[in-house]
């Protein structure tokens, strides 16, 4: 079987990662294959391909089965009337001949050729899949997909950067990422711009302030807080602030009140500046 078998259902070349002789025959381009997997590590991004190559076979092998059509229908085909190049069921034909018979058997040729190629193509999406299938379960055993939260005494002290998008600023401290909303504006486009759903919100509870976000975390540690606090007493010149906070999916902003959110699942704490 050579890959010229593949033309039958529209695929002039098999798309794979690797560069592979058209001489080999299916069955050696899945030893191959297993071959070249197993010196690889398992990441998301073999998984895609694997994803996608099972689409592009399953879409091959739909086209190769179209010969089941024209067996069916092959003696109510009118071969005589039809253009040199044409298609019959999805199939493409380009007659040699112009008699009845002769282009009879000249489809009959291209329905053993898709035959053989439905036969190759079973075996590589079985194939395809059971390898995806054993990646799937490698990968669920080996991934850890938490965030791994270092204890503060080991966090070294990352020089601050600042960034102004539109009418808030974006800042990385300690390794930890903050939105800080200039404005009432600011502070809405803060959260419809740089913030995710998980993602946390803080506020002075006691008056007006910026709406402050960090990033990317799933629980607030202690630094968290310290560092939030810090920069609300740096923003409002204070020694001491009370700040309220939850994540932005518990927040609904209030129609027509640039800034004004009403929040739940709220909670409190208070910070004061070192001295």
């Amino acid at each position: 079987m050579s890959f010229d078998d593949f033309d039958e259902v529209g695929r002039k070349d098999i798309k794979d990662k690797e560069l592979v002789s058209k001489s080999l025959s299916g069955i050696k381009l899945i030893d191959q294959e297993m071959k070249a997997a197993k010196s690889k590590g398992v990441t998301p991004k073999s998984i895609k391909f694997l994803n996608r190559k099972i689409k592009n076979i399953s879409e091959d092998l739909v086209n190769a089965q179209n010969y089941q059509k024209i067996e069916e229908d092959i003696d109510n085909i009118d071969f005589e009337s039809l253009p040199k190049k044409t298609k019959i069921f999805d199939v493409k034909l380009n007659f040699k001949t112009d008699e009845h018979f002769n282009r009879r058997n000249e489809t009959f040729n291209k329905v053993k050729k898709l035959k053989k190629a439905e036969q190759i193509l079973k075996l590589r999406l079985s194939d395809t899949q059971e390898k995806l299938e054993k990646i799937n379960q490698k990968f669920s055993k080996s991934e850890n997909k938490l965030k791994v939260t270092e204890p503060v005494w080991k966090i070294q002290k990352k020089k601050e950067a600042a960034i102004s998008i539109n009418e808030y600023i974006v800042k990385e401290i300690e390794g930890f990422k903050f939105g800080i909303g200039k404005n009432s504006k600011g502070n809405d486009q803060l959260r419809s711009e740089f913030a995710a759903k998980d993602d946390w919100w803080f506020h002075l509870s006691d008056r007006p302030s910026s709406h402050i976000v960090v990033k990317g975390i799933g629980t607030i540690a202690p630094i968290v807080l310290d560092l939030i606090g810090e920069e609300f007493c740096k923003i409002e010149s204070a020694q001491e602030v009370d700040i309220v906070y939850t994540q932005i999916k518990y927040l609904k902003a209030v129609k027509g009140k640039s800034g004004l959110v009403r929040y739940k699942k709220e909670k409190y704490f208070r910070y004061k500046a070192q001295s």
